[in-house]
């Protein structure tokens, strides 16, 4: 996402820098964009096999609530999530963010001599294996988003026993899945493509008109002025107290070779696997949280998967796209926590209630 907030900063940051350089006196951060990074704490990281992870783990550890560990989508690094979500998140739980193997500071250690192929299981695995390296207290809740959410499937229905509750938001199961308008390989392509750079509508439907836009853009710019990239009386003080490590490839774009080997992934996954059939024999909680307007896996991949699962929860976002969470991303955590937080009696009441509004939800802010 922040390879697209490049191009943000490119469409809308000439007019609102004029704006900011004529605030006076200069402004912090957080007053400038309205984020403030110091609450993720110090950057850590953990060798799992050939892979050496980057990742977060901060909130509230002192509840009895499962830890909840969440995965980015293609192209996407862990401090593209938006503060306030994170935060929001974090009062009742604790959680952790990752960079995806080949993805920001989580690196191949055997780079220099090979070329890693991703795959979905590889990810799943190493996902897995980094949360038992982690010595949680119990077995955690999973949310991913788009390829994230694909990797959260396939733990839950190929490593049951390693997650408790699994959130799919903008995602799809695979094989047999519903496709975009020209086919998932075309789609694919074009997401490890130069061209989607131009193109805000493939996360946002209205472009810069979007309400996720203005969101988006501000976070971007709380994220660089964090490194020191753009002005504030405090700018860089997430690479002095090691939030963000020096090396500020953390936040770069994700290169595309890199982003074609994610979309490898999901290609080969879509060619020969449906997670559809273990997903439903898992057993597992699952809630699929879907955009109406997401071009890249159409809405009625969740409402098929919600037919399929049982014990799902399937919310819509009516006007929302890939980035579901952008316009009212402390509204999308709070109908998260809403889900994880059932108990199953709870569960069975919270479905009925939702099938009864017809599980349409708009905006996420105002939904019952």
């Amino acid at each position: 996402m922040l390879l697209l907030g490049l191009v943000l900063l490119q469409l809308a940051g000439g007019c609102l820098a004029q704006v900011s350089a004529q605030a006076a006196p200069p402004l912090s951060c957080a007053d400038q964009y309205g984020e403030n990074l110091r609450f993720l704490g110090a950057a850590k990281s953990a060798q799992i096999g050939p892979i050496r992870y980057s990742y977060h783990r901060f909130g509230n550890s002192t509840t009895n609530k499962p830890a909840l560990v969440i995965l980015q989508g293609l192209g996407s690094t862990q401090y593209d999530w938006g503060a306030a979500m994170l935060q929001e998140f974090a009062e009742s739980r604790e959680v952790i963010i990752l960079d995806n193997a080949l993805v920001g500071l989580s690196v191949d250690i055997r780079a220099s001599t090979r070329n890693l192929t991703l795959t979905i299981p590889f990810m799943a695995q190493s996902t897995v294996t980094l949360i038992s390296t982690l010595k949680l207290r119990d077995r955690p809740d999973i949310m991913g988003l788009s390829m994230g959410g694909i990797i959260a499937q396939y733990i839950a229905a190929y490593h049951t026993n390693s997650v408790r509750s699994i959130v799919a938001a903008s995602s799809s199961y695979g094989k047999g899945a519903p496709e975009p308008v020209g086919g998932i390989n075309a789609m694919l392509d074009y997401l490890s493509s130069p061209a989607v750079l131009q193109n805000l509508t493939i996360l946002l439907p209205l472009g810069m008109a979007d309400p996720g836009f203005l969101p988006l853009y501000m976070h971007i710019m709380a994220v660089q002025c964090s490194v020191g990239a753009v002005n504030g009386t405090d700018a860089g003080y997430a690479l002095a107290a090691g939030i963000i490590p020096s090396d500020i490839t953390a936040i770069a774009p994700v290169p595309l070779p890199v982003r074609a080997n994610q979309a490898g992934a999901i290609r080969s996954l879509w060619a020969t696997t449906s997670l559809l059939p273990r997903l439903a024999a898992s057993k597992r909680r699952v809630l699929f949280i879907h955009g109406t307007d997401d071009i890249i896996f159409p809405i009625a991949t969740a409402s098929q998967a919600a037919a399929a699962v049982p014990n799902s929860w399937l919310i819509e976002v009516e006007g929302a796209g890939h980035c579901v969470m952008c316009a009212d991303s402390v509204g999308f955590a709070q109908k998260v926590l809403q889900f994880l937080n059932a108990n199953e009696r709870e569960d069975k009441r919270e479905r009925k209630a939702l099938q009864a509004a017809a599980t349409r939800l708009c905006p996420l802010a105002n939904s019952p």
